[in-house]
């Protein structure tokens, strides 16, 4: 095989093994809403995220009333992880209430395993959004198999 060639072959076969690489933009986290929704602000716009892959109890709408169970300790936790910090995102579409579906890291810490490993939330089951970018397949097996252990060891909620 001629050398460019080769080179064309690597090329092609590292695209192939890592489809989901994108650029991770920065935001800075303005405001928690409950265990999976998060408002964050860069320099030149604002947007809502939802922590693609996993489910959080969800907080009351209506004052005075508790929610699901576990869901002010998710929205708690949440806060303690990112609220004023700044975080990278990868983008993976928008749902469709359209917030922006992401992985969200702060440093090295990838929030949406996070929540998940210490049993405040669990795996996403539904139906996935329109447009949603497949190759998150990967990410979501490792929160269902982390979802999984934490029953096991008795971290859920």
């Amino acid at each position: 095989m001629r050398k460019s060639n080769k080179i064309i072959c690597y090329l092609a076969s590292f695209l192939f093994i890592f489809p989901t690489l994108t650029p991770a933009a920065q935001f800075v986290v303005t405001r928690v809403y409950d265990g999976d929704t998060v408002k964050a602000n860069s320099l030149s716009k604002e947007i809502t995220l939802r922590p693609v892959g996993i489910d959080a109890p969800k907080t009351s709408k209506k004052k005075n009333q508790p929610g699901q169970p576990y869901s002010r300790k998710a929205r708690d936790y949440l806060n303690h992880l990112v609220l004023n910090k700044m975080v990278k995102i990868e983008e993976y579409g928008q749902d469709h209430y359209r917030r922006t579906l992401a992985v969200i890291y702060v440093g090295d810490t990838n929030v949406n395993l996070r929540m998940v490993q210490v049993g405040l939330a669990e795996a996403y089951k539904g139906r996935p959004a329109k447009g949603f970018n497949p190759n998150i397949g990967m990410l979501n097996r490792k929160l269902v198999v982390l979802a999984l252990i934490c029953r096991v060891r008795g971290i859920n909620i």
